[in-house]
């Protein structure tokens, strides 16, 4: 199902070995970036998709709330002896992602970012989880979940925000960034010149739109505040 964390186990003489990247989540990409050869047949293959995620009602935040998964067609008859070993090196991967002390800038990385943690600048780093807060995505950058308590504080040109949940705040989002969707409890604060929002769910709110600004769609429960003049309000779903 390709979610957080995606891997691929690959079959060694000596035991396997777990390829993943932080930019992607992707199974084929993963495929692809590895240059794989895949005849759809999993026990005639070295290698299988996995995945190492939390579970239903899981903390992302948690390495306990997290399990491994076989995302294939059918277990490979060397699959047994060797997923100790894969959910080990995948935790190891999950493990690096999270975020123990605040940092300045971090670079080219994916990254969770736990309440208490504050994070100053990312660029072209993939933000899977905020609890705690970023105070600039930067160019390239994405942040996939905002959580409860977590804010953003800008996203900046090339900056994507895909999520803000209950209790997630997102300040500012500036000319070229994109909030995809506000779902109920979620707040977007302030929407600049050039700035996107796409959706606003049942709940969620946009508090300004300034000259420039665009909402795309607002649904029935959704609330935008305020428009000042050149902000846009494309389609009211609650009409």
């Amino acid at each position: 199902m390709c979610q957080f964390k995606s891997g691929i186990a690959v079959k060694t003489d000596s035991g396997v070995t777990v390829l993943t990247s932080p930019f992607t989540d992707s199974h084929e990409h993963l495929v692809c970036l590895y240059k794989l050869k895949d005849n759809g047949q999993t026990n005639s293959r070295n290698w299988v998709r996995v995945e190492y995620s939390r579970k239903p009602a899981g903390d992302i935040f948690d390495l306990d709330d997290y399990q491994l998964t076989l995302d294939d067609n059918c277990e490979p008859l060397w699959w047994e002896d060797r997923k100790a070993e894969v959910a080990r090196q995948m935790r190891r991967v999950v493990e690096r992602a999270i975020l123990t002390a605040g940092a300045d800038l971090r670079v080219g990385e994916e990254l969770l970012v736990p309440a208490g943690v504050v994070l100053a600048r990312t660029l072209f780093c993939r933000v899977v989880a905020v609890a705690g807060t970023v105070r600039e995505v930067g160019r390239g950058g994405t942040v996939w979940e905002v959580h409860t308590g977590g804010t953003v504080r800008e996203v900046g040109r090339g900056g994507t925000v895909w999520e803000v949940h209950t209790g997630g705040t997102v300040q500012r989002v500036h000319a070229g960034g994109t909030v995809w969707e506000v779902h109920a409890g979620g707040t977007v604060r302030e929407v600049g010149d050039g700035g996107t929002v796409q959706r606003v769910r049942a709940g969620g709110t946009v508090q300004r739109v300034r000259a420039g600004g665009t909402v795309q769609s607002v649904y029935a429960g959704g609330t935008v505040q305020r428009v000042r003049a050149g902000g846009t309000v494309q389609k009211d779903d609650n009409s």
